[in-house]
């Protein structure tokens, strides 16, 4: 399943209903041991299984290695750009509150805490939204000049 495809979808429909400039955004992991599923279907494979289900597959494989990818999308009239951040890390574990998706289960690679164990000053340090934001602020700052 192609991010990138189902923010283009959405952001065509939301024109044909309003003209203007919109932005849709697709946070997503990628589990290596699973080829890169399940991709934006996390949101799914969470409310059916949980992190803790989630850990316990990953662990048949014995590969942890997972990306975490924050796609946005802009569009104003025709044109759709796309702006990406990623977070390389390994599936560990749950640990630490279980409020926030999969957090509790992703340790970002060179840390040894869960995205749920940092502080937001750490998190955001690494945030791939943080990076696909700061990509789309800059694309639009180029447009201004």
């Amino acid at each position: 399943m192609d991010a990138k495809k189902i923010i283009c979808e959405k952001l065509l429909a939301t024109r044909k209903i309003q003209q203007g400039e919109f932005i849709c955004e697709d946070t997503s992991i990628y589990l290596d041991c699973l080829n890169g599923f399940p991709s934006p279907l996390i949101k799914w494979l969470l409310q059916l299984q949980k992190v803790e289900g989630i850990y316990s597959l990953v662990d048949k494989y014995k590969n942890y290695n997972v990306l975490a990818k924050t796609i946005v999308g802009y569009t104003d009239r025709n044109l759709v750009e796309y702006f990406e951040g990623k977070l390389e890390g390994k599936i560990v574990s749950p640990r630490g509150k279980r409020d926030f998706g999969w957090d509790p289960i992703f340790q970002p690679k060179g840390f040894n805490k869960t995205l749920t164990e940092m502080t937001l000053d750490e998190k955001n340090q690494i945030s791939m939204r943080r990076k696909a934001f700061e990509k789309l602020k800059n694309y639009l700052d180029s447009c201004k000049k």
